[in-house]
C-alpha cells in the first residue's frame, strides 16, 4: 500500500513555470512547439485554473470542462500563454 504525503497540486500549481513541485521530473517547455502529452496550464483566480493535455501538437488539448472531458483548441486560443511542462523520461 503505497500512502501520499502530499495531496495533487491544483491547476495554479501547474502553471507556475518555477513550480518547486514539479521540477524533479517536469521540465518547462515552449508553449509554441509543443509535443502529444505535454500538459498547458493558465492560472485563474482563487487558485482554480485550468490544465489540459495536449493531444495534437500545437493545436488541441483534452481537458476537463463542467460536465465532460473534451478536445478542444484550449491552450492556443488568441490572447492564451499558458505554461506548459513535459515529463522527463529520464526521470
Amino acid at each position: 500500500l503505497r500512502r501520499w504525503w502530499f495531496p495533487p497540486i491544483g491547476a495554479n500549481e501547474w502553471a507556475n513555470p518555477n513550480s518547486t513541485y514539479l521540477s524533479r521530473c517536469w521540465e518547462t517547455c515552449s508553449s509554441s512547439n509543443t509535443q502529444k502529452g505535454d500538459v498547458l496550464a493558465i492560472a485563474g483566480n482563487g487558485g482554480s485554473g485550468h490544465v489540459g493535455i495536449v493531444t495534437v501538437p500545437n493545436s488541441m488539448t483534452t481537458s476537463a470542462t463542467k460536465y465532460r472531458v473534451e478536445e478542444s483548441d484550449w491552450g492556443f486560443r488568441a490572447g492564451q500563454n499558458p505554461t506548459c511542462w513535459r515529463y522527463n523520461n529520464s526521470c
